[in-house]
């Protein structure tokens, strides 16, 4: 599990990641979250899940894209943040469609170019009232994800003090 926190504007995001293989699991601890931490206003969230061969279970269906249920391998939940479609084409700012997602591009895509699998990271967003603006929302997100990407995990730190403490003596 790696965690982080940024605040930006006065807002702070409260980012997690965890071992998750469930796209059901993903929501569960998604309303988790939110029930955790009533005072957020959008705790958006994305995953990344290797192929699973489930058992065949009775009276449940594919979608038309073969995914059980409509749960997807990949994907994101926006929460509730914007998603704002800027027209035809793709720029800097923008995704192949022309919009910017800020739970896409703010979280999954940072995700996706980590390599990992078989997570899930969620980022609780406490607002304070002022608004970032769309560019700065999902730098936000983005920052938080690379801060949880490169942080310590917990009892981590302890064994590397007491590892070095060792060789000290």
């Amino acid at each position: 599990e790696l965690r982080s926190q940024i605040v930006d504007g006065g807002s702070t995001f409260e980012c997690l990641i965890m071992p998750c293989v469930d796209a059901q699991a993903v929501h569960c601890i998604q309303q988790e979250l939110k029930a955790a931490n009533p005072e957020a206003c959008h705790v958006p969230c994305a995953w990344i899940l290797r192929r699973q061969w489930p058992q065949p279970v009775q009276g449940r269906s594919r979608d038309a894209t073969g995914h059980r249920n409509g749960l997807r391998l990949r994907g994101w939940d926006s929460d509730g943040e914007p998603v704002v479609n800027k027209g035809r084409g793709r720029s800097a700012a923008t995704g192949p469609s022309g919009t910017i997602d800020t739970a896409h591009d703010g979280i999954f895509a940072e995700l996706d170019r980590s390599s990992l699998t078989d997570c899930a990271a969620f980022v609780v967003r406490h607002w304070d009232g002022d608004k970032l603006g769309l560019v700065r929302l999902v730098g936000a997100y983005r920052s938080s994800l690379l801060a949880a990407l490169t942080s310590t995990p917990p009892g981590e730190e302890r064994d590397q003090e007491k590892s070095q403490r060792e060789k000290q003596q």
